[in-house]
């Protein structure tokens, strides 16, 4: 109790995806040896902004220690960045999370492939019976999956999960302790009393909030080998999480749809760039085979099983997007905007393989700016602001304001008024669009390619 509230404290102190974790372990070795740090030795971890500075100054225990207890009565395991049961995939990824509270059964996910399913909230019958066959499969053939238990295709994977008595992992964008959306009470519980597992890195007490799921989706790609992305519109937040598990290196595969639909737009966008096409849980096994052959077992699948899943739907109590579903009635009520955030309701172009995508992917790395000064570069940037004053929303965009092509700035210097988490969000986000690049420190620039 007396170290883990070290790492509760130092957990609130930092910002979600702070950059500064990893530097400040290498200097101090541990939560308590951070605690103690004077001054003088914080101040040389230059990836610390002035707000984290100031919190971790405080040396204030008080709600750690409420977090701590709450966690001791309620069953909650608490995972740090030190710990051995911690996903070593989560080690891999850009600015990972200190810390992870945990309910229900740990998967061995250091040794099983962990496949990550997401997609349309408002799913169609399709979408949902593909999600349900899928998640059987894999989860019969000895894989992990994770979703976000998010309403729609995200419930269907959990619940088909558990009908095949598989490990499912559920990756939450608020506390622990609320289960969220509250359609997904009932699923929740499941989850736990069938042996799977929910996680966050959001504290007791911490309510959603929209900018806490993208942060959620950097999480379900780095524990996860691939993602597969089944249904979503061109502003899903879904294609957030397939964004994250490119640059993360992970597989991204899509389930084709109806050229026509709606619900077809995201998984055609990934397929017309280097996403794979994926039908059925065989193609996972083709791919991984090699890689996973003691822990996957493709003769698991026979002799092949239907599956309803109109009645895995109604079994588990999983919730849909759409208001008025017209196919075979999917259960519903009003749809949950979990995530849309101004950014979402734009976002497109990802994965689509064009000269202007290829471009901005060849952009991953901070170039010093004092050979760009120029009258026609000078006019590119006037209209690559215009472009994004169209594309951002427009908290974003004056965050975006703030900004500059030559001078990096920190999260910090860009709230003026809005909070540095919410800032650090937006720019994550903006990040994702190629409006922004990131620069050494955790300070951003403007992004010179579009």
């Amino acid at each position: 109790m007396s170290e883990i509230r070290y790492w509760i404290w130092l957990g609130a102190a930092l910002n979600y995806a702070s950059p500064a974790i990893l530097p400040l372990l290498a200097r101090f070795g541990d939560a308590e040896g951070v605690f103690h740090a004077s001054g003088e030795e914080l101040a040389e971890i230059k990836e610390l902004c002035t707000s984290e500075r100031k919190k971790l100054a405080l040396h204030d225990l008080s709600r750690a220690e409420e977090v701590a207890d709450y966690c001791m009565h309620a069953g909650v395991r608490i995972l740090t960045i030190a710990d051995e049961e911690y996903p070593r995939a989560l080690l891999g990824i850009q600015n990972p999370p200190t810390l992870l509270y945990v309910r229900g059964t740990l998967p061995n996910w250091n040794t099983l492939p962990c496949i990550g399913v997401v997609g349309a909230r408002a799913m169609s019958y399709y979408g949902a019976s593909a999600a349900c066959e899928i998640s059987y499969d894999l989860a019969r053939m000895g894989c992990v999956t994770v979703s976000g238990m998010a309403l729609g295709i995200d419930g269907v994977v959990a619940a088909s999960t558990l009908e095949a008595g598989g490990k499912t992992v559920a990756v939450l964008g608020c506390g622990i302790d609320r289960p969220y959306p509250r359609e997904h009470r009932r699923l929740y519980r499941s989850i736990l009393e069938g042996g799977g597992t929910i996680i966050t890195e959001f504290p007791p007490y911490e309510g959603a909030d929209g900018f806490h799921f993208p942060l959620r989706n950097r999480i379900i790609s780095g524990i996860s080998k691939a993602i597969i992305l089944v249904e979503g519109e061109a502003n899903s937040g879904s294609l957030i999480t397939a964004r994250y598990a490119k640059k993360q290196g992970k597989g991204v595969f899509a389930v084709p749809g109806k050229i026509n639909d709606k619900n077809s737009e995201a998984p055609l966008l990934l397929l017309k760039g280097d996403a794979k096409l994926l039908t059925c849980a065989d193609d996972i096994y083709d791919t991984y085979k090699e890689e996973y052959f003691s822990s996957i077992n493709p003769f698991n699948l026979l002799p092949k099983t239907s599956l309803n899943v109109e009645s895995v739907i109604r079994k588990y109590g999983v919730a849909t997007g759409r208001e008025k579903a017209k196919e075979k009635k999917l259960l519903g009520k009003a749809p949950v905007t979990e995530e849309k955030t101004p950014l979402f309701q734009r976002l497109r172009g990802f994965f689509t393989g064009d000269a202007k995508a290829q471009k901005a992917e060849k952009q991953e790395e901070y170039i010093p700016p004092e050979s760009k000064a120029s009258d026609s570069a000078d006019a590119r940037r006037l209209a690559l602001d215009e472009e994004r004053r169209a594309l951002l929303g427009k908290e974003e965009y004056k965050v975006y304001e703030r900004l500059s092509y030559d001078q990096p700035k920190h999260p910090d210097e860009l709230a003026d008024g809005l909070s540095v988490g919410d800032v650090a969000s937006m720019l994550v986000m903006m990040e994702v669009l190629g409006c922004v690049l990131l620069a050494p420190g955790g300070c951003y620039l403007k992004n010179e390619n579009s």
